[in-house]
């Protein structure tokens, strides 16, 4: 059985390094059978993948996410172009625009189209301006247990800037915010 090191955050004793592999044959690499990502968006974005949707404000970035949130939990296509390959469990979180901003302008990306209808409950979920932090525990222990619960394949979480109370210019304070991400 190959041993494998704690991460480095772990509290876990460290193996006997004589057990561990570290390096390994370059062959073992390149043997490996290409395998077609997971789109959930295709071109886009792979399941099991991380992104940012960045810019100046006001410029659309709230739009993006959550026309992108309810592709993904009703298989249309995102932006009208890139096909998404299956539905998707979505949980929004939105803590600087109201629930009736946010109402509206997902009433007009449904009403927008009209082969589009409403996403089901089964598929979105959202909380808008519930005081969420990544930075508290509470809120975090809260997160966990949607995630239990719902099991969303993606969490789309705007605006940034509202969700910590910690210094953007600040790589350790940001560092600490995106390792509890």
């Amino acid at each position: 059985e190959e041993i494998r090191p704690p991460r480095s955050d772990s509290l876990s004793a460290p193996p006997d390094p004589a057990l561990f592999v570290f390096a390994r044959p370059i062959s073992e690499l390149l043997d490996i059978p290409d395998e077609d990502p997971d789109w959930m968006v295709d071109q886009l974005f792979t399941a099991s993948s991380n992104g940012w949707i960045g810019a100046e404000p006001k410029v659309g970035k709230s739009w993006v996410g959550l026309e992108l949130g309810y592709c993904l939990a009703t298989g249309d296509a995102f932006l009208g172009r890139f096909a998404v390959s299956v539905r998707r469990k979505v949980l929004y979180v939105q803590e600087e625009d109201s629930r009736r901003r946010v109402r509206r302008r997902l009433g007009q990306i449904i009403n927008g189209n009209p082969l589009r209808s409403r996403p089901s409950d089964e598929y979105f979920r959202y909380a808008i301006r519930e005081g969420f932090r990544i930075d508290n525990p509470f809120w975090i222990e809260i997160l966990r247990l949607e995630v239990i619960g719902f099991r969303p394949e993606v969490i789309i979480l705007d605006v940034f800037n509202q969700l910590h109370g910690k210094n953007e210019n600040d790589q350790k304070e940001m560092t600490e915010i995106l390792r509890i991400l």
